[in-house]
């Protein structure tokens, strides 16, 4: 899914939604297999999220910026 047009208080109401299904899941007893869908939801909303909050960590390599200040 692409998590690009959505605000990142969208995501985080997402994140919210799909982390309480995932344990509420995981405390009813659910079996790991059959939440496998749920997880791949909370892992996907948590790194777009992370992406978001923190572009500086995606995309750039240390010789994109210069370290030395001429």
């Amino acid at each position: 899914m692409d998590y690009t047009t959505f605000t990142t208080q969208q995501l985080a109401l997402l994140l919210e939604k799909a982390d309480h299904e995932l344990k509420q899941s995981l405390l009813e007893g659910s079996d790991w297999k059959d939440i496998s869908e749920k997880r791949y939801l909370y892992t996907e909303l948590s790194i777009a999220l992370h992406k978001r909050n923190n572009p500086e960590d995606f995309g750039y390599s240390p010789a994109d910026h210069s370290i030395r200040h001429h």
